[in-house]
């Protein structure tokens, strides 16, 4: 038996040969382990649970990222080509107002 199956009775035994009786204040440190323990062990399966969502959602990130790269290049090639009309339109009316003042 360990320790804490022992506890509220006071008396542990290490071996058939061996008992040894524990002073009480030593019952409350050993409340204290078990209970830390429980809290590590139920704290342990809560960031299990939360490493999962943490996967889950970088994961979904991830693909947020690269919907927005994707949406930016497209944007960026628009830009150009309106750019590149633009350009030609200027090149027009810049050749318009050259032949205006000519006449």
């Amino acid at each position: 038996m360990t320790l804490p199956h022992l506890k509220g009775i006071g008396v542990v035994q290490y071996a058939p040969w061996q008992i040894v009786t524990l002073p009480p204040y030593l019952f409350a440190g050993l409340d204290k382990l078990i209970e830390a323990s429980e809290q590590v062990t139920e704290l342990s399966k809560e960031l299990a649970i939360k490493e999962k969502d943490l996967a889950i959602a970088s994961a979904k990130a991830e693909e947020v990222l690269k919907e927005v790269t994707k949406s930016a290049a497209a944007a960026e090639k628009v830009k150009n080509q309106v750019q590149k009309v633009k350009d030609k339109a200027q090149g027009i009316v810049d050749a318009i107002d050259a032949e205006k003042k000519v006449r």
